[in-house]
């Protein structure tokens, strides 16, 4: 074969006719005698996708075309190829990478419309650009609607604006593959996630019957024991099975707290609009018998929004800080008390309680699962109380903190969306 056949092969010319110095941004394509495309040995053939060159392609069946653009553009940060019809750009792309393509509409053969469709069709990552000297309406509905073009110019076109649009077109294709590979990690992340919580409901299922068994059998067999020997045992004994009874009740409602901890993570949310008010109350009524207790009282104040939110998870805030305030008070009659506040197009609800109060050193992570004050073990609970409170306000897209001094109460705020409908519950992080 005899590659430097002027008759088969496209040259880059200068103005006066010269043929351009050969850089090492720019490469020229040809035919050889039999009509095959031959095309220089390049880098990216040996280099990896992720760090090869760019890779321009022009495609005009205009000589003196080329030859302008191949000079005016031979010192912009990419590797250029030239061919003179749409048949011989087919096989450049079949053979090595492409990035871009520039292709005039008018040539023999396809045309520049019906090219560009190819490529849509068989290489959609190509950014596809159209140029051509006979603009139209009806070419560019045509170019738009089958070739997907990426932009549309018509000739003369000034070289700065090609470039440019080169350039643009080089960046979105890059913006793209990102954006791809970053939706495809964030899919593959997604059904990761979901494999784990499918594995963590089946375990929290399983260890929750596992130890709930042994438990049951643990008190059934204490009680047994204070049946049968009734007055025969001594008051240390007693006092020993009290305890044993005590502590496998306690581990039960352990096991409880985790699971539902666990549920209000992984469950998805029924959507509707709450009463907060109505919340409050009935939650209210189910802490009744710890109110009667405590002599305590609950005020909750008439101006609580109707929310958009999941009603069974909102009363079980309401419950849980309400009990939470009911039982840190010690030292006298409990008073909690539930209001709101409009600010900004979401609602801020207070629940205040006049009890102990929360050490400043203490207050960082009270939010979190298991953890227990210094004041906490006089006071019955698992430590997941406020830690689920956590989890339901920010499912609801909210925010909650407290404010609290030893021995002047603790305020506890929570924030929620203003409207009652049409909204989806995102969660955020704490303040």
């Amino acid at each position: 074969m005899n590659q430097n056949t002027d008759s088969h092969r496209v040259r880059s010319f200068c103005l006066s006719g010269e043929e351009a110095p050969a850089t090492k941004n720019q490469e020229v394509a040809w035919l050889d005698e039999a009509g095959a495309l031959v095309a220089p040995a390049s880098t990216d053939q040996r280099a990896s996708e992720g760090d090869r060159e760019d890779v321009v392609l022009l495609v005009d069946d205009e000589p003196g075309v080329l030859q302008a653009l191949s000079r005016n553009l031979r010192r912009q940060p990419y590797r250029l190829y030239t061919v003179r019809s749409a048949a011989e750009a087919v096989d450049v792309i079949k053979s090595r990478p492409v990035d871009l393509v520039v292709t005039d509409e008018a040539m023999p053969g396809m045309r520049g419309t019906e090219f560009l469709g190819w490529v849509a069709s068989e290489y959609p990552e190509i950014v596809r650009i159209m140029l051509t000297g006979k603009p139209s309406v009806e070419a560019m509905m045509q170019a738009v609607n089958h070739g997907e073009v990426y932009r549309f110019l018509t000739k003369p076109c000034e070289v700065v604006s090609l470039a440019m649009t080169i350039r643009t077109g080089l960046e979105h294709k890059r913006l793209v593959t990102q954006n791809r590979e970053l939706l495809d990690l964030t899919q593959r992340q997604l059904a990761e996630l979901e494999r784990s919580n499918r594995q963590l409901e089946q375990f929290a299922m399983v260890v929750s019957h596992d130890i709930r068994a042994p438990l049951q059998t643990i008190r059934s067999y204490c009680e047994l024991v204070q049946d049968v020997a009734g007055e025969h045992l001594s008051a240390e004994a007693a006092n020993f099975l009290e305890e044993a009874v005590g502590g496998a009740d306690r581990m039960g409602r352990l096991v409880e707290d985790i699971l539902e901890y666990s549920r209000i993570r992984r469950t998805p949310q029924r959507l509707e609009s709450v009463d907060l008010g109505q919340a409050a109350n009935t939650a209210v009524e189910d802490i009744s018998s710890l109110l009667r207790e405590k002599n305590g009282r609950v005020i909750v104040a008439k101006t609580l929004p109707t929310v958009l939110g999941c009603k069974a998870r909102l009363q079980q805030l309401f419950q849980n800080l309400l009990g939470n305030a009911l039982k840190f008070c010690t030292d006298r009659s409990p008073r909690v008390l539930v209001t709101a506040e409009n600010l900004a197009g979401e609602w801020r609800i207070c629940v205040e309680d006049n009890g102990v109060g929360i050490a400043p050193e203490e207050q960082v992570n009270v939010f979190e699962a298991f953890c227990r004050g210094a004041k906490s073990h006089a006071v019955e609970g698992s430590g997941l109380g406020l830690a689920t409170c956590k989890q339901i306000v920010q499912q609801h897209g909210g925010r909650i903190w407290l404010q609290s001094e030893p021995g002047e109460g603790t305020r506890i705020y929570f924030t929620l969306s203003g409207c009652t409908s049409g909204s989806n519950c995102h969660g955020t992080a704490d303040p």
